[in-house]
């Protein structure tokens, strides 16, 4: 399944990754959002960390 990519990840300008680009940031995200980021980006990037960070039943057991 494809998913297409979220609003926020359009602009390296609106979001940050880790040093190096490699790796995850200490509360285990890969982008932060920037301050000065759009709000449309903002809200593209909880709904994006909204959905990865569900607690979803493992798929054997839905």
């Amino acid at each position: 399944m494809d998913c297409p990519e979220p609003l926020f990840m359009k602009n390296p300008e609106w979001y940050e990754v880790p040093a190096g680009g490699l790796g995850f940031f200490d509360d285990g995200r890969g982008y932060h959002i920037r301050d000065d980021a759009p709000q449309e980006a903002k809200d593209s990037y909880a709904e994006f960390y909204g959905m990865l960070e569900t607690d979803l039943p493992p798929l054997d057991e839905q």
